[in-house]
């Protein structure tokens, strides 16, 4: 939802706050979203070859960058640590 929604920092942190619970954190948010746009990114890529509208390449390369910024992110290793 945050992804798809585009959510914002604060978006976000409304959204984690209405679960109420200490486990669920804005790094495993993080580390959740990269693995949502990766799996994205490849199922788009996975459509290339069926003749599903162009339309998604800009979608499936949207996908992409914004998993490659969350993987370069500084904080990456902190939210990883965080699944624990």
């Amino acid at each position: 939802m945050c992804v798809e929604g585009a959510f914002n920092t604060t978006q976000e942190q409304q959204l984690l706050a209405s679960y109420d619970d200490d486990t669920v954190t804005y790094g495993r948010l993080q580390v959740f979203k990269l693995l949502a746009c990766t799996l994205n990114a490849f199922w788009g890529a996975l459509q290339k070859s069926t003749n599903v509208c162009s339309s998604l390449d800009a979608w499936r390369h949207e996908r992409l960058v914004t998993a490659t910024q969350l993987a370069d992110d500084s904080q990456w290793t902190m939210w990883l640590a965080e699944l624990k």
